[in-house]
């Protein structure tokens, strides 16, 4: 695919900081719901789809807060083209080292 320079506004590196976060809390909420649906017992206080429920929300907000801690390690770069070849240049010979 070719994309003309003038058309290049932004190039970011990395993900955003909300797909950490939201990926974070999704593989946490499944974690969560799979161990509640495994302890949970009809006798028991809490039942299978307590234990669900239950585990999966502190499992999923634990997971968004591990996920925002590690925007604090990401290392990522935004480079402002706005259509410069020179800047466009200028960041092919930095991604080509």
């Amino acid at each position: 695919m070719t994309i003309e320079v003038s058309r290049i506004g932004l190039i970011k590196t990395k993900r955003s900081a909300g797909h950490s976060i939201f990926l974070g809390a999704v593989i946490g909420a499944g974690t969560g719901a799979i161990l509640g649906l495994a302890t949970g017992g009809e006798d028991e206080f809490w039942g299978q789809g307590d234990g669900a429920a239950g585990f999966g929300l502190i499992m999923g907000t634990m997971g968004s807060g591990i996920g925002a801690i590690t925007e604090i390690f990401k290392k990522s770069d935004t480079y402002d083209i706005r259509g410069d070849t020179i800047k466009w240049k200028a960041f092919r010979e930095v991604i080509d080292q």
